[in-house]
């Protein structure tokens, strides 16, 4: 299993402007605060994203990175529990 220290994950993304699709399907890293605020970091220029699996509970937070995110084009949230009918339609009021 591939482990990536949360500064080295903040670089990829710095360094990445350009970066359009990110998968992050069941990446621990993102599961629990405060390695959550990443998210917060994500481009603006991604158009697909992936969440699966991701075991957040956060959905002020999860709303707050996906809203942020002005050229998404797909996005992926099966099995994320931050995902509620609250949090949708705040996703979808954006």
């Amino acid at each position: 299993m591939l482990s990536i220290p949360d500064f080295s994950f903040l670089q990829i993304l710095n360094n990445c402007p350009k970066l359009q699709h990110l998968d992050l399907s069941y990446c621990l890293k993102v599961q629990e605060p405060p390695q959550t605020n990443v998210l917060l970091h994500l481009t603006d220029t991604l158009q697909k994203l992936s969440l699966c699996g991701v075991y957040m509970t956060d959905s002020d937070l999860l709303v707050q990175a996906v809203v942020r995110l002005t050229r998404i084009r797909e996005i992926r949230l099966c099995g994320v529990p931050a995902l509620d009918d609250t949090s949708l339609e705040k996703v979808q009021s954006y």
